[in-house]
């Protein structure tokens, strides 16, 4: 999220997209990074062990299952780290109407949100572009892994709306 008046960013990613509406962000800019959804899922379940177990939380699960309680229903660990991030990427898109919003694909040039908050870069080598950057272990989980049904058919939609691959 960029203030335009503070010249500043605010990263939301954790616990903080549900005070996107909050009259204090009013003016803000709203930069929504995505990556790809089946890495995300991935490291929420191979990496940090998230949505195991709703009756042992972290405070952070905690938070996220308070601000979306489809998470305490019976599913699998891979199910519930998929409706979140469905359940959470909805929640930023819906509290950021009517402000100057951008979605961003991690993996894309950033040249636009470079452009959004105002501030171009016209070499485009003094961008920084490392798309490997994340150390975490990559795709341990893949769709197969996902249970069918209506989770997965949105998971699906999702990746399908924002051109990832799922192969």
């Amino acid at each position: 999220m960029w203030l335009p008046s503070a010249g500043e960013n605010y990263d939301i990613s954790k616990r903080k997209a549900n005070f996107l509406n909050e009259n204090l962000l009013n003016e803000a800019k709203v930069i929504h990074i995505i990556r790809n959804p089946i890495e995300v899922v991935s490291s929420f379940v191979t990496a940090f062990n998230y949505f195991n177990n709703p009756a042992e939380l972290t405070t952070y699960e905690r938070f996220i299952f308070d601000h979306i309680p489809d998470l305490y229903e019976d599913m699998s660990q891979l199910e519930r780290a998929c409706l979140f991030l469905l359940e959470w990427n909805a929640m930023i898109v819906e509290r950021s109407e009517g402000k100057p919003y951008l979605l961003h694909r991690i993996e894309d040039n950033p040249q636009n949100i470079l452009e959004f908050v105002g501030n171009p870069i016209h070499d485009p080598d003094d961008v920084f572009q490392d798309t490997k950057v994340n150390s975490f272990p990559k795709r341990l989980i893949e769709m197969k892994d996902i249970p069918q049904g209506n989770i997965r058919e949105r998971f699906e939609q999702f990746a399908e709306l924002h051109k990832y691959s799922m192969n």
